[in-house]
């Protein structure tokens, strides 16, 4: 059913890999249905942005843009003003 939709090999596996990118970026388990499902909005489907976040000594970073200065936010959710180089800042991904 497949081929007959995609119109050759080529166009089905493209169509499966796209999907399957989608689904790993989510989380997400996938199978020969969710081709189907996902047909007509092929070309509108996109992997998830990996996001990465800005830390400081493990605490979260938050940019200012109005002040145009870095903010560290305590556990008790205080946002002290960051005073150290930009090196310092740790970048990871947050899921």
């Amino acid at each position: 059913q497949l081929l007959e939709l995609a119109g050759s090999v080529k166009a089905a596996k493209k169509a499966i890999d796209k999907v399957a990118e989608w689904a790993k970026s989510r989380n997400l388990d996938y199978a020969i249905e969710t081709v189907f499902k996902k047909w007509l909005e092929l070309d509108r489907l996109k992997p998830k942005e990996i996001v990465k976040k800005p830390f400081y000594n493990e605490e979260p970073m938050v940019w200012s843009q109005t002040r145009r200065k870095w903010y560290v936010i305590s556990k008790n959710g205080e946002w002290l003003e960051f005073a150290g180089e930009e090196t310092e800042i740790k970048w990871r991904i947050v899921k």
